[in-house]
């Protein structure tokens, strides 16, 4: 049954972003095959998403896709509370 075919909505969904995404945007979609840097499930190019700095711009991080990921919004916001509990 295709619709029970994850593996084939997952590419489906890569291909969308591919398609949709330019310039380093679609570099680091395609260095994460279109998943979540923080949870790894798939994204969806259509739905709302940030950008995860590895080192902070107001630290010595830049915008160059080596330190550059894609995450879910309600991900990064897991993230940032993680961080500010500690």
């Amino acid at each position: 049954n295709p619709f029970l075919d994850v593996a084939y909505f997952q590419k489906r969904k890569f291909d969308k972003g591919m398609h949709r995404l330019t310039g380093k945007f679609k570099t680091i979609w395609k260095n994460q095959n279109g998943l979540c840097y923080h949870c790894g499930m798939p994204m969806d190019v259509t739905e709302e998403r940030e950008i995860f700095y590895l080192a902070p711009k107001a630290k010595t991080g830049t915008e160059d896709v080596r330190n550059m990921r894609y995450v879910h919004c309600a991900c990064q916001r897991i993230y940032a509370e993680n961080r500010l509990k500690k």
